[in-house]
């Protein structure tokens, strides 16, 4: 990561972190844009597709 930062800038992880956890109760661990400008659940769909709890907390 911190490799990626210096290519970009030092910039790197503003741009790409999206979400401030706080306690974690509010925020959807497969539906929040962690890395980049997708979702988890989009960036590993096969995995998505096997979990249970779909619209799991992070704070869960």
């Amino acid at each position: 990561m911190v490799k990626v930062g210096e290519l970009e800038g030092g910039f790197w992880f503003p741009k790409n972190v999206s979400s401030v956890l706080g306690n974690g109760k509010r925020i959807g661990f497969w539906k929040e844009k962690w890395i980049g400008n997708a979702p988890l659940q989009d960036l590993f769909p096969n995995l998505f597709a096997k979990e249970t709890d779909q619209l799991v907390e992070v704070a869960k």
